[in-house]
């Protein structure tokens, strides 16, 4: 599916996939629901992994979804384990988080 929203797809593991709003256009948040069809279209929602991305202002925030379709968000949602593989797998940091 062809998504309004500019975002790179850094990876992820079991648990969950992780995308980086590109901050070009339309938002990952604002597209958020033709990102979660695109991202399952792509094979990155299988087993139901959950979706944290970069929002424009650098928060780690989730997209969530249920039989792979977008239900709403979740900010700060991710666990101090899931933020500790994401800033030691890709390098991001949510400043929220002291």
């Amino acid at each position: 599916m062809k998504t309004k929203a500019n975002y790179r797809v850094e990876g992820g593991d079991h648990d969950f996939v992780f995308i980086v709003d590109q901050d070009e256009g339309c938002s990952v948040t604002h597209d958020a629901s033709a990102v979660v069809a695109s991202l399952n279209e792509d094979g990155y929602l299988k087993n139901d992994r959950r979706v944290f991305y970069v929002d424009t202002d650098g928060h780690i925030d989730e997209l969530l979804h249920r039989q792979k379709r977008f239900v709403g968000f979740k900010s700060g949602t991710a666990s101090e384990d899931v933020l500790g593989r994401i800033a030691k797998m890709f390098g991001y940091y949510d400043e929220r988080v002291a």
